[in-house]
């Protein structure tokens, strides 16, 4: 097995992208076992703290597990899901990974007063002004996900820049206000299109189609809320998968 050493150090990202390759050379060879941290480290060159750290993120995201006394592990099916729950994606890349081409289009921007469970969730005074960025994303030219991402206007430097907003509010939130996002605590609810603005008339989807609606506040490092995002999407074309640990044990 090929284990080149990281050119960078610096960017644990790339360290990240270097042990997903060992990871899939080992799937290909029908084995499941990893090399231990130490190993690895040396192998790539960078710190065994370093790579401790990204061997929590895969462990996390449930892409591999431990066995005391045994080793580490992959997860041959986590490796066969297409999109997960967590950790997020962006929405272009959920399209992506369900075989379709995304495209989207920023339906309209709202500068007001935000509702009572957005100023909730983001911990706003009454009075706050907030930026809603209502969007939809396209499978294939069908709209699929429809998406609502609220953040304080204070946040921003400046005036807003719209045609920034089409893309990323994400890279927005980082480009204009310095505001890095990174984790959520997201609800997850059964609904349909009749919930959507115009009862989904406006979307070309049916009033009785049933939806599922992500609903989404957003954190800095620090957890400090920074956005509200919902999120609808048509599960017909978006397909979402949860890897869920198990906690329960039973002995003989």
């Amino acid at each position: 097995m090929d284990i080149q050493p990281i050119q960078n150090i610096s960017l644990k990202q790339e360290v990240k992208r270097s042990l997903k390759r060992v990871i899939k050379h080992l799937e290909k060879t029908n084995k499941t076992r990893l090399p231990g941290e130490l190993e690895l480290s040396q192998r790539l060159a960078v710190s065994r703290v370093t790579v401790r750290d990204v061997m929590k993120e895969f462990e996390q995201e449930g892409i591999i597990y431990k066995i005391q006394g045994k080793g580490t592990f992959i997860n041959i099916n986590a490796l066969k899901m297409k999109v997960t729950l967590s950790p997020a994606v962006e929405f272009k890349q959920v399209i992506e990974k369900n075989g379709y081409k995304p495209t989207v289009e920023l339906v309209e921007i709202i500068t007001g007063l935000a509702e009572k469970k957005v100023a909730l969730g983001l911990h706003l005074d009454p009075d706050a002004i907030t930026v809603c960025a209502k969007k939809i994303f396209y499978a294939d030219g069908k709209p699929v996900i429809y998406c609502e991402d609220t953040f304080e206007k204070n946040l921003i430097n400046g005036e807003l820049i719209e045609n920034d907003l089409i893309e990323s509010t994400f890279e927005y939130l980082l480009n204009y206000a310095g505001i890095t996002v990174t984790h959520d605590i997201v609800e997850v609810i059964a609904t349909n299109s009749s919930k959507l603005p115009d009862h989904g008339q406006l979307y070309h989807i049916s009033e009785s189609k049933p939806l599922l609606l992500l609903q989404s506040v957003y954190y800095t490092a620090k957890n400090r809320p920074v956005m509200f995002v919902k999120a609808y999407f048509d599960t017909e074309y978006i397909k979402l998968s949860l890897l869920r640990r198990q906690d329960v044990y039973f002995t003989d």
